[in-house]
């Protein structure tokens, strides 16, 4: 890239303006609805803004909020049942063990940087006006030590995402994976902004000022653009194998094989056996204002664009994406309500009680009487009688009444309507879905159902956020998380944190070198799952195993039951029976150990054996003695047994040759000597035509 020394990378700060303001002048007329819906949704007064205020000047102008009320039920929701990212290997068993661990990082990563706000914020912008988004970035694990350059990914929260955050129009994919570049805007002060970059923008020319509508300096804001971009790279990689051993398979980058290393492999017996193009991301960040690019740019960890972009509904119409949040269709309804609400108020404003009209000659000299009727109740009411020119009198009494307003009937029924229609697009608002004691399961099932029904579309477009921040989160720990031995802070399902050192080097079965909990090469699916939050799936499990325990009468099931429960206890004191309980079901294999407690249990075993009493090892020892002793003598007894069986198969054999005469004198002389049983004499009493025995087997 040729760079102008005295405007450092001139083309791509032309580059990212260009683009920038295409897509502000695309979409932001989209953007600013969404700003303006959540104004009027959290602003007192915002919905009066324009011509309905001006409308209403000089009159009540009462907001009768249900906008707001309809979203934080949804919000609520959200934080009630949080979305979590869950890593599945994609490569079998193996790799299961790191996808666990891959998800305790992770908590561990949320917990500390409090992502939680970061979520929060952009689920709560999306439901309101219909667009959020939170970012990763970096810092260092420890900023108080100098010796410690370990650094964790982060997550932090970006406010008024929908004016400050834009994608690369060709990207069509919610998540925006598929995008080239993307902008972050901030916008500083005069003052900030120069104590920040040291630069006045007051001699810049004009064009730094505003280009093509988008304007980065607006009276005292100045506008600083992040703007990242994927860079691509061909890489060739090349095999090289021996010919008598196939599995020898070395890889190679081209560009690192010299002429001097291919002679060294050719030598060795290696010879080129594959070769493959690929193409490597990486994203750049620069720091960009409508004059130049500030700084140097940063080679950013990862593959991916550190931008999770968060919606509550969206469509592309006429090829351009637009999004809305809950409140977006009830705005004008709200707007009618309010104002039929400040009209019968003007009316109910105007007293009910019908005056009398009277000259300023009759009302002289009893003002007092008349004002404080109100508070005394006098019985009479006096007036000066109304007289002619001569002094007769004319009248006595007051010449008519007021009478108090009507309210029209449009007004009343127009009324009804309105908050009916504000019920139909936000929801019922008069307690109707309120759970109440003494109904059934099914009723209950079905209230649920119904509210899932309403924010189902937000909670499902959120999980594909939280899904998106999960693989650009894994991309950055592979570059980050890359240190050999490594002990890093993990954080299981309950919220209990513990140690595991990653990337521990071993010697495989092939005697070649392996990692353990090994980041780098990992292949991960990322999933992400709606749970209660950790006190609300406690109490859950609580109360299973107390409805559980009434069921099972087994004496082991009722121990499993009562400490599973009494694991899962919160409250002031119980830290001590949840360890007695988790350690119990420990030693009964119910729970699985963490990495920690197995090696503490292992250790736990050794000394106990290391401290047995000298007695016990004594008759030990006799014991596999003893046992020793009685197996060998059941291996001679079998011995002896087969020897047995030999001679007698031996013995049928030669009796196979004598004939009947002298059958019956042998049998009667070997009975007599004892030298066979009287299965064996059954044996060779049948045979017939038997041939003379030797003379020696005679004797």
């Amino acid at each position: 890239m040729e760079v102008n020394e005295e405007k450092p990378y001139s083309d791509i700060h032309a580059e990212a303006r260009e683009r920038l303001a295409h897509i502000w002048n695309q979409q932001w007329t989209t953007r600013e609805q969404c700003r303006q819906d959540r104004r009027i949704a959290t602003l007192s007064g915002a919905i009066w803004e324009g011509a309905t205020g001006e409308a209403f000047d000089n009159k009540p102008q009462f907001e009768m909020d249900k906008l707001n009320k309809a979203a934080m039920r949804i919000i609520s929701d959200f934080r009630n049942n949080p979305i979590t990212a869950d890593f599945v290997s994609i490569e079998g068993e193996d790799s299961d063990k790191l996808a666990e661990v891959l998800d305790g990082l992770y908590r561990a990563d949320e917990q500390d940087c409090s992502a939680d706000e970061a979520y929060d914020n952009a689920f709560e912008e999306a439901v309101l006006g219909g667009f959020g988004a939170y970012r990763f970035t970096t810092e260092y694990e420890d900023d108080e030590d100098p010796e410690n350059d370990k650094v964790r990914v982060v997550m932090e929260p970006i406010y008024d995402a929908d004016v400050r955050v834009f994608f690369d129009l060709n990207a069509k994919k919610q998540s925006k994976s598929d995008a080239m570049f993307g902008f972050i805007i901030t916008s500083y002060s005069r003052d900030a902004y120069k104590a920040e970059f040291n630069e006045e923008p007051s001699t810049w020319p004009q064009v730094a000022l505003k280009y093509n509508n988008f304007e980065w300096v607006v009276d005292d804001s100045i506008k600083v653009a992040e703007y990242f971009r994927v860079e691509k790279k061909k890489v060739k990689y090349v095999w090289y194998a021996m010919e008598s051993d196939k599995d020898s398979r070395e890889m190679f980058m081209a560009d690192e094989l010299t002429e001097e290393k291919i002679i060294e492999l050719s030598a060795m017996g290696y010879s080129k056996a594959d070769e493959r193009t690929i193409t490597k991301r990486k994203v750049v960040k620069y720091m960009l204002n409508g004059n130049s690019v500030v700084g140097e740019p940063e080679e950013i960890a990862g593959s991916q664009i550190p931008i999770v972009p968060v919606y509550g509904k969206r469509w592309y119409i006429d090829g351009i994406e637009r999004c809305a949040g809950h409140v977006r269709y009830a705005v004008d309804a709200q707007r009618l309500n309010n104002m039929q609400v400040s009209r019968l108020a003007e009316i109910a404003s105007v007293s009910a009680t019908a005056k009398p009209i009277v000259t300023a000659e009759q009302y002289a000299g009893h003002q007092d009487i008349w004002e404080n009727d109100a508070i005394e109740n006098y019985p009479v009411l006096t007036l000066n009688a109304m007289r002619d020119k001569e002094g007769n009198v004319i009248a006595t009494g007051p010449i008519g009444h007021t009478r108090a307003p009507d309210i029209p009937p449009a007004l009343a029924q127009l009324y009804a309507m309105t908050r009916d229609d504000l019920n139909d697009i936000l929801g019922t608002q008069d307690g109707s879905e309120e759970i109440r004691s003494n109904v059934s399961k099914e009723v209950v099932e079905q209230i649920h159902a119904r509210l899932d029904a309403r924010t189902y579309i937000y909670v499902s477009n959120m999980a594909k956020a939280v899904a998106r921040g999960g693989k650009i989160w894994l991309s950055m720990a592979k570059d980050i998380y890359a240190e050999d031995g490594r002990m890093m802070k993990t954080i299981d399902q309950d919220g209990k944190s513990s140690s595991i050192k990653i990337n521990r080097p071993y010697v495989r079965d092939d005697k070649t070198i392996g990692y353990q909990a090994s980041i780098a090469d990992a292949k991960f699916n990322v999933h992400t799952k709606v749970a209660p939050a950790s006190s609300s799936r406690k109490a859950a499990t609580v109360r299973t195993c107390t409805n559980m325990m009434g069921v099972i009468r087994d004496e082991m099931g009722q121990k499993v039951l009562s400490l599973t429960a009494m694991m899962n206890m919160e409250g002031e004191g119980v830290s001590g029976l949840q360890k007695y309980a988790r350690k119990e079901l420990l030693k009964m294999g119910v729970v699985e150990p963490t990495e920690q407690e197995a090696q503490e249990m292992a250790e736990a075993q050794a000394q106990a054996a290391q401290k047995q009493d000298p007695q016990a090892i004594y008759l030990q020892a006799e014991a596999q003695k003893a046992q020793a002793q009685a197996e060998q003598a059941k291996a001679n007894m079998e011995k002896a047994m087969a020897d047995k069986s030999k001679a007698e198969a031996q013995t049928l054999a030669i009796l196979a040759g004598i004939d009947e005469s002298k059958h019956k004198n042998l049998l009667d002389t070997m009975r007599a000597f004892h030298q066979i049983g009287s299965e064996s004499v059954e044996q060779i009493a049948p045979i017939q035509n038997a041939e003379p025995l030797p003379a020696d087997v005679v004797r």
